[in-house]
């Protein structure tokens, strides 16, 4: 695991506290204390210390420094007593992490995808509010999948996020509109041209109705599907499409 993760999470830590609630006790949020927007590293430095004394981990250099552990070590950390509070605490970690990456740093994304839980793995039950907590946590971790490139598991999380903005928001509230535009373009990117199509032009009817023509939310959505019937070869309705915009 790299220093920049903790960098990262301690920078977004405050965004999943208040969205999921308060999971981390007080021990652990001195490894991610800030002082004036800055990692404070202090007792990450120090801890690192004891444990690769006791070669329990060993440091790891290069343009992401970091730390790594025998797999033996992984392996029975990872199976003894399971279902524990600290499983919570690293989704927690992982997800103040994802929330403050940025798609211009694809270099440290490919080192932060192989942490993200599986969203069956995670325990919603601990999520203090639930209703906006589990749409916080989908589309967190869907947005660091897509732009990795990781379609398959990106579109699981964003028809999570669709399900549940129709239920608590609505069918035509902004932020349903905007999940499944992501999710259409998800459609697009894995080639699934008719499916993205039915649902951009969803998407697109909605805005135009609720947002009015000459919403940016209107435009985007309209420019999107423009790309899809590119795609497609239909280049006459893309280009009607696009002069519009």
């Amino acid at each position: 695991m790299q220093d920049e993760m903790f960098r990262l999470a301690s920078l977004g830590i405050g965004a999943v506290d208040n969205k999921l609630g308060n999971a981390l006790g007080t021990d652990l949020r001195k490894f991610m204390l800030t002082e004036g927007g800055i990692w404070d590293n202090f007792f990450h430095r120090e801890s690192l210390k004891i444990l690769v004394r006791y070669s329990l981990i060993q440091r790891v250099e290069g343009d992401w420094p970091g730390v790594t552990m025998h797999s033996l070590v992984q392996w029975r950390a990872k199976h003894s007593n399971q279902n524990q509070p600290w499983e919570w605490w690293c989704t927690n970690f992982v997800l103040a992490a994802c929330s403050k990456i940025t798609k211009d740093k694809p270099e440290f994304r490919r080192h932060l995808v192989v942490h993200l839980p599986s969203f069956r793995d995670i325990d919603l039950v601990r999520i203090n509010n639930i209703e906006m907590g589990e749409i916080f946590l989908w589309n967190t971790l869907a947005y660091v999948h897509y732009y990795e490139g990781q379609w398959e598991e990106a579109e699981k999380l964003q028809v999570q996020v669709v399900d549940a903005h129709k239920t608590k928001l609505g069918e035509d509230h902004l932020a349903t509109l905007t999940s499944m535009a992501n999710l259409a373009m998800t459609y697009w990117n894995q080639g699934r041209w008719e499916e993205a199509e039915k649902l951009n032009v969803q998407v697109v009817e909605t805005d135009k109705t609720k947002l009015g023509e000459n919403h940016p939310h209107t435009l985007i959505t309209m420019a999107n599907l423009a790309l899809i019937y590119r795609d497609q070869g239909r280049w006459e309705e893309a280009e009607k499409l696009n002069v519009q915009v």
